[in-house]
């Protein structure tokens, strides 16, 4: 009998993504548009995974 499973873990933050956070702690960008990067990034990683359940610790 199979058991479904996945792995559990962190996925590397995209260039872009880390680019936004230096941005944001240099005082160029505003807390929005981090946020914006960040579910753009989750989004993206989300959709190319292909993981049908997603917990955030």
């Amino acid at each position: 009998m199979p058991i479904p499973s996945e792995n559990g873990g962190s996925l590397p933050r995209p260039a872009k993504l880390q680019a936004a956070i230096a941005d944001y702690d240099a005082g160029k960008i505003t807390k929005e548009e981090l946020k914006a990067e960040q579910d753009a990034a989750c989004k993206d990683s989300i959709e190319r995974n292909g993981s049908r359940r997603i917990i955030e610790l």
